[in-house]
């Protein structure tokens, strides 16, 4: 079982310890990978994130976080699961995004 959530909306200025933030206030310890375009080296948007305690641990962030409010932000977290994990084989694709 995967214990890796793909997360959408990452805004630009967000880096790795401002999201690894997020989720250890919701009590989670995770690692994140940032995807940035090959060529600029700009964020592309999106990441995933890894949780330290497994599959659980990313199952309830998914199940608690995803949809919600980020605090101090007027955005959503956008989460589904990462690298071919869960019931839904990977992230959601279409709709949101552009600038």
């Amino acid at each position: 079982m995967a214990d890796s959530l793909w997360m959408g909306d990452i805004q630009s200025n967000w880096d790795e310890a401002y999201i690894i933030a997020l989720f250890a206030h919701a009590g989670e310890e995770v690692d994140v990978k940032l995807i940035r375009d090959k060529v600029t080296g700009y964020p592309a948007g999106y990441g995933f994130v890894d949780f330290k305690h497994g599959h659980e641990a990313a199952n309830r962030a998914l199940n608690t976080l995803n949809g919600t409010l980020i605090p101090g932000t007027p955005f959503h977290f956008r989460l589904n699961w990462g690298r071919g994990g869960g019931a839904t084989g990977g992230p959601a694709t279409g709709g949101g995004g552009g600038a």
